[in-house]
């Protein structure tokens, strides 16, 4: 914590709760079609993989592990 009542967190933690979240969507797709994989489903799950890599990816250039 800083002295401004601030909460700082490592980039890595910021991953986990994104990957997190993203485990958590994929468990609630998945439950929502009965566990069954069309295409429209894994279109959205490479769409969230896009998703995170791209974040990743812009995260790392915008970001010297000060953020």
């Amino acid at each position: 914590m800083l002295s401004s009542g601030s909460l700082v967190m490592v980039p890595h933690v910021k991953f986990g709760f994104i990957l997190f979240l993203i485990l958590l969507i994929a468990l609630g797709i998945f439950a929502s079609v009965r566990f069954k994989l069309n295409r429209k489903i894994g279109v959205s799950f490479f769409v969230m993989y896009v998703a995170f890599v791209v974040y990743g990816y812009v995260q790392d250039l915008i970001c010297d592990y000060d953020c």
